[in-house]
Formats: structure tokens, sequence, C-alpha cells
């Protein structure tokens, strides 16, 4: 997509090239029927603005081409890197929510009434880390060392959520007991 930018910018900068040759021949006509009717300084003071608009904008128009140019090759060649979220995609959302939903179930079936601390009872990171793999692994994709970060990550949001939804739990048997 980048580079069809680039070849669009070159065809403009290649046509305003050519409508500016146009200009310059026509110039040069003039230029031997003004050269008897104007005062020569004038005419010279008329050419080196000219020449000076011209090669500004010449080397204002090639400096973009190229940075463009670079710019469009640099993203062409540049792998994006797969995440987990391309390969699981649409599926992230039941894998993580059957993983809180088992972490719920295991930290219920160790909650007892006296005790009070929620994070002693909750599964560890490695737990649910294995859990999510497991669920990741029903979806037949092979996890790499790259989706090792992406899962820790993803493992913190599970307890995170599990933490809170014990919390809320215990809140609620407390209101009703």
């Amino acid at each position: 997509m980048k580079l069809i930018k680039v070849y669009v910018f070159l065809f403009i900068m290649l046509m305003i090239g050519l409508l500016g040759c146009g200009n310059v021949c026509n110039e040069l006509k003039e230029k031997k029927n003004m050269l008897l009717k104007e005062n020569p300084d004038k005419l010279l003071n008329k050419k080196r603005r000219k020449k000076l608009v011209y090669s500004v904008i010449g080397t204002l128009s090639a400096i973009l081409g190229i940075a463009i140019f670079g710019m469009g090759i640099n993203s062409h060649f540049k792998e994006k890197k797969k995440t987990i979220w391309d390969e699981v995609g649409k599926d992230m959302d039941s894998i993580l929510n059957r993983t809180i939903a088992v972490g719920i179930w295991k930290t219920r079936k160790n909650y007892k009434n006296e005790i009070e601390d929620i994070e002693k009872i909750i599964p560890s990171q490695e737990e649910v880390q294995k859990i999510l793999i497991y669920q990741i692994e029903n979806k037949n994709i092979k996890i790499t060392d790259g989706y090792m970060k992406e899962i820790q990550s993803l493992s913190k949001y599970v307890l995170y959520n599990i933490r809170n939804s014990m919390r809320h739990y215990t809140k609620t048997l407390s209101y009703y007991s």
C-alpha cells in the first residue's frame, strides 16, 4: 500500500517536471522577443529568481521523494511479529472466561468460612498459566517462546479477575450469613 503511494508521488513529481519543462521552453521564446524591450538587469534578476525557486522546489521534491520511497521500502520489508491475538482471534474471550471460571472453581473448592485472606487460597500464577496454555492448545495452536510473555500478562489479568470475583463472593456470603 505504501509503495503505491510512493509511485503516485513519483508520478506527480514527473508530471510537475514535464509541465515545468514546457514553461522553460516558453520562457526561452519569450526571452528572445523581450531582449530588446526590457532592461537586461531586470531580465537577469527575474531569471535568477525563477532559477532559485525552481531549484528549491526541485530539491525539496527530490528529498521528499527519496524519504517517502525509503519509508515505503522499509515498511514493505519489515515483518510484523505475530501475537497470540493474531492466532486465536475471537476465541480469546472464551479462553479467558473458561480460565477465570476454572480459577474461581478451584478457589471456591479451597474456600472455608474461617479463611479471610483470599490471597492464600487463589491459584498461583503458574497454575493459571498452565490452565491458559491448556485452553490455547485445545484450539490447536502451538505455544512458542514469543507467546509466553503474553500468556504471563494474560495470567495476571485472570488472577486479577479471580481475586475480585472472590472478594465479591465473600462479601455476598458474609452479607447473607
